[in-house]
């Protein structure tokens, strides 16, 4: 009989001992499931959602819900029960008492039932919601509200806020990687395009050495700029001799128009300012169109050419990109300098 006994002592333990692996081993695959697919994700509201589906699935079969902390600082519930809460239904922790957020966000402690009628009024449909803050430095990112967790489950909810929170963190280091990436990406694409802008400013320096006649120079002016700014029309308002006033109008691909340009009143006056302030001038100086152009552009720019002492034109440029300005105004910076010597030297 005492063997018997004891034969049915030691079964009994086993099976204990089995019922108590067997559940922990349910734990930790569903723990494996969740970080399997956690980290499949990147967006923090996809994120809240798998956790609140995940809750509700394979820790606690009771309502909770999801808050995230924003980047404003607002803390707002982004997931209930399994499913995203949309944009219109959303809730502010600062719709409540300020105690919550002093309590789980800037203390990160755990907030246990019962609550308060003021906190509970945040948790509508819940009877005992007990608050498992998303602890990170300095503040929680949020925080899980789950309803009427029962003692032997509490350990096992604390250690999956653990997880949730350093799966978010990881989540907002992904996108501000990503964002550094896209911004580097950006600024290399910039850099790319202006060294390709300096080496044809730097070509054309080159064959402005072998050049001897200014008209050959404008040609390949207009020639660069077309080509190498991508600029759909371009004009060479072009001054001669001691003229104070463009005479000659010359186009990439068309013959040299001769002496004698009727421009509009309008006209007149903004080309005049062009010289004497040798600034850039656009259409927030003069909102009209160029009529001695062909197609009269409207989206376009005023370049002087300006050399040391005089200048020599200006270059009418159909929407260039802002980011071309400088790399234009340099090249006619040079093209200047080149004018005065050929001029003088003829």
């Amino acid at each position: 009989m005492i063997h018997r006994r004891e034969e049915y002592i030691q079964t009994g333990s086993l099976k204990e001992i089995f019922h108590a692996y067997e559940k922990l081993y349910g734990e930790l695959s569903s723990l494996k499931h969740i970080i399997f697919r956690a980290t499949q994700l990147a967006d923090l509201e996809e994120l809240a959602v798998l956790f609140s589906r995940q809750i509700r699935d394979r820790i606690i079969h009771t309502r909770n819900t999801v808050w995230l902390a924003q980047r404003n600082g607002e803390v707002i519930k982004v997931a209930a029960d399994g499913a995203a809460v949309s944009p219109e239904d959303r809730q502010s922790l600062a719709d409540g008492p300020a105690s919550v957020m002093d309590t789980v966000i800037h203390r990160q402690c755990i907030l246990w039932p019962p609550l308060s009628p003021e906190q509970q009024c945040l948790f509508t449909g819940f009877s005992a919601p007990t608050l498992f803050p998303l602890k990170n430095r300095p503040y929680a990112l949020g925080f899980f509200a789950i309803d009427q967790v029962s003692e032997d489950k509490r350990e096992l909810c604390q250690w999956f806020a653990q997880f949730a929170s350093m799966m978010l963190d990881i989540s907002n280091l992904h996108m501000e990687v990503k964002e550094n990436h896209k911004e580097l990406m950006e600024m290399t694409e910039i850099l790319f395009t202006q060294q390709s802008r300096l080496a044809a400013i730097h070509h054309l320096g080159m064959e402005m050495m072998s050049l001897s006649d200014p008209q050959r120079l404008y040609r390949k002016m207009l020639e660069t700029v077309a080509e190498e700014f991508g600029v759909e029309n371009a004009a060479l308002l072009i001054l001669d001799g001691n003229d104070l006033y463009p005479n000659r109008l010359l186009f990439k691909d068309s013959p040299d128009s001769g002496r004698g340009i009727h421009f509009l009143q309008g006209e007149e006056e903004i080309l005049k300012r062009c010289l004497a302030s040798g600034r850039i001038i656009s259409q927030k100086d003069f909102s009209g169109e160029m009529s001695f152009v062909p197609q009269h552009p409207a989206n376009w720019r005023l370049f002087p050419l300006k050399g040391r002492r005089r200048t020599h034109g200006i270059l009418l440029v159909n929407a260039p990109a802002v980011e071309e300005y400088d790399t234009i105004a340099i090249m006619l910076n040079q093209c200047g300098l080149a004018l005065d010597n050929l001029i003088n030297g003829l």
